[in-house]
């Protein structure tokens, strides 16, 4: 695919951009789904709560 004469888009690129689009898609779904998980990277279980 040729868009402009100077900028050119490959296979690679479209397959690079969507690995990492899914990448970050999954990473938000897995901390964000799990309950307990972002409650782990701020509170630890041993933390004393008044």
């Amino acid at each position: 695919m040729q868009i402009y004469r100077s900028f050119e888009i490959k296979w690679y690129h479209l397959l690079f951009g969507l690995l990492g689009l899914l990448v970050v898609v999954f990473v938000l779904l897995w901390l964000f789904i799990g309950k307990s998980r972002v409650r782990n990277f701020f509170e630890d279980e041993t933390d004393i709560v008044a």
